[in-house]
């Protein structure tokens, strides 16, 4: 469901030739900020972590905590992890209800 959505939110905004938001977020305050200010704007909005901030606070907790601010804020949001660099972080930020996943395969041999 939530790539679904994904998807359906990207196109719609695209039609209005409008971006999603995206916010990368290393504290609970700036990711309750943030979606404070998606559901003022009435935007939906990625709210994104880093890999080193997907391990510290556990991908099942960040899924967690953006469900419980969706249901205080009303805001539409979707965890994005940003930048993994190995497919252990993404597989364990997917199997938690991450909605996208972005790699960085800069560190890799060429």
């Amino acid at each position: 469901m939530p790539r679904e959505r994904i998807i359906e939110v990207l196109n719609y905004e695209s039609r209005q030739k409008r971006g999603v938001l995206h916010f990368n977020f290393a504290s609970f305050f700036e990711l309750k900020a943030v979606m404070l200010a998606a559901a003022e704007l009435e935007r939906p909005i990625f709210v994104a972590s880093l890999p080193k901030v997907t391990m510290e606070y556990s991908p099942t907790v960040l899924r967690a905590a953006v469900d419980e601010l969706k249901k205080r804020t009303g805001a539409e949001a979707f965890l994005h992890l940003d930048g993994a660099t190995s497919v252990a972080v993404g597989k364990a930020a997917v199997d938690a209800g991450g909605g996208s996943v972005m790699t960085d395969k800069s560190r890799l041999a060429r």
